[in-house]
């Protein structure tokens, strides 16, 4: 864990200081660093891309792993989204770098205007970066967030169970989250329900997609959920699997993992986290409960072990395990599958499994996911450009529809492609959609006609004999051989996957 000297504010010394902070973009910098434990430097360098104002969200490039790319996303407190609300409903700017232009603001200006503000009111305490990040901290410690917790929403290096790879109930943290956030006074109160504060932040540029047309699907994942299936979602690229998993809401507690790739770490750092929290099994197991000393050795184990010591970690189907694709699963994977399987309720994605790797999935609930039907693909077009003034709407549906073929990915990134335009009628959305190379590469299954080409042709040797043609006996013959050695010819063409 970082440092924690430094000092950190007492929650009336962090009211206060909030209450003094007029400038809304400087609220929302202080609020990104006391309510979400953001460093200074990721204030700066926060894009609006890494703003889901759907889920309230904050997603954040760990700045600590410059030797690869992880993500931890910070639930926003209900005063940091209506600080942003406020912020964009006066600049109203929201591309690019959230502070600043084509370059993010430095560090150096929020030192300042903290510096300032602190030397415009006395009864403020000298307040800096880091203190708003440890009061953060500290405040959910005191509220009861498990050490695991905290360090997977600081982003701390030296104990690697960061969000990408493992992380607790994100709903609960947010929670958390929410209690360690002073309660306003009776008067503030008075003052939302009389003058209500701006609840919607307004993103005309960022394309955040719905959960259109998959009511039902959402609803029998979280079914089987609850009763403890293991389920595949499968379908084409674009169809919306990932974006299933992740729109349901999960009745029980949550490990995540991003895919099959390096996946001993994955599984190291899940079970990271489980000990966190369970400090008991910690000791059972290692005969200490420092999290230093637990990364060590949690580090030197084998998958299999890996896999037993996560099964003594957690209650029989206590937590979901989230994978978030299959397609490429190597044989270790699969036999670690087949022990978690029985312990953990699985829930993972697939275009293709390979038949020889699919074992573990025997008792799997196969949710096969379809296009979007016609209504609901115009609905969730509708949604991405309802701001927009589309002229000759019904040519520019059919055309998006005909284009997509209900594919939710395609019609998304139509849509944006559509929003870059200064003008939009039919001919440019005609353009857009016949150069749009994403109709062009759809996965096509040649054996069934190649079936129908070697049946014809069979077929011309029986027709050659009874007639006396030569040469049609002559390419039904052929065919014939092809037919006898067809367990190689057909060896390209055979079902692999699921």
């Amino acid at each position: 864990m970082e440092a924690t000297e430094d000092k950190f504010l007492t929650i009336e010394e962090y009211e206060n200081a909030l209450s003094r902070i007029a400038n809304p973009t400087h609220r929302v910098q202080f609020l990104l660093m006391g309510d979400a434990g953001l460093r200074v430097t990721e204030v700066c360098e926060l894009r609006w891309s890494s703003i889901d104002v759907r889920k309230k969200v904050v997603s954040v490039d760990s700045l600590k792993k410059r030797d690869k790319s992880d993500v931890r996303k910070i639930p926003m407190s209900e005063r940091l989204y209506l600080a942003f609300a406020d912020m964009v409903s006066k600049k109203g700017k929201t591309t690019g770098y959230v502070f600043g232009g084509a370059e993010p603001v430095g560090r150096g200006a929020v030192n300042k205007w903290l510096k300032e503000l602190c030397a415009k009111h006395s009864d403020l305490p000298h307040i800096h970066p880091h203190m708003l990040r440890h009061t953060f901290a500290t405040n959910l410690r005191v509220q009861g967030a498990e050490i695991a917790d905290i360090q997977n929403a600081l982003g701390h290096e030296r104990v690697d169970t960061t969000m990408i790879y493992a992380h607790a109930d994100r709903e609960k943290l947010r929670q958390l989250i929410e209690a360690s956030a002073p309660k306003p006074s009776f008067w503030a109160l008075l003052r939302l329900k009389l003058f209500p504060a701006t609840r919607t932040i307004n993103v005309p540029l960022a394309i955040i997609p719905d959960l259109v047309g998959r009511d039902a699907e959402a609803r029998k994942v979280e079914q089987l959920i609850s009763q403890g299936v293991n389920t595949l979602i499968t379908g084409p690229i674009g169809i919306g699997k990932t974006f299933l998993m992740d729109s349901v809401t999960y009745p029980k507690k949550v490990l995540e993992i991003d895919d099959t790739k390096d996946f001993k770490k994955s599984l190291a750092h899940c079970l990271l986290h489980l000990l966190g929290s369970k400090e008991a099994v910690a000791q059972l197991a290692y005969s200490t409960d420092d999290p230093e000393q637990l990364r060590v050795k949690v580090s030197k184990e084998s998958i299999p072990n890996l896999c037993k010591l996560l099964a003594i970690a957690a209650d029989k189907k206590e937590y979901v395990l989230k994978i978030g694709e299959i397609d490429s699963i190597t044989p270790s994977v699969v036999r670690a599958l087949e022990v978690l399987k029985d312990h953990f309720i699985i829930l993972t994605t697939g275009r293709a499994v390979k038949m020889s790797s699919s074992s573990f999935l025997w008792d799997f609930e196969k949710l096969e996911l379809k296009p979007l039907d016609r209504p609901n693909s115009l609905r969730l077009f509708h949604r991405l450009t309802d701001d927009l003034q589309l002229k000759q709407l019904e040519w520019v549906q059919n055309k998006i529809y005909d284009t997509s073929e209900g594919n939710p990915r395609m019609i998304t990134e139509l849509a944006e492609r559509i929003r870059r335009q200064p003008v939009i009628d039919a001919y440019v959305v005609d353009e857009i959609c016949n150069s749009y190379l994403g109709r062009q590469t759809r996965e096509i299954d040649v054996s069934p006609y190649l079936l129908l080409i070697f049946g014809g042709l069979i077929i011309f040797k029986y027709i050659g004999r009874e007639a006396g043609e030569q040469g049609l006996t002559f390419i039904g013959s052929a065919i014939m051989v092809i037919v006898m050695f067809g367990r190689y010819f057909f060896k390209g063409a055979k079902r692999k996957n699921m």
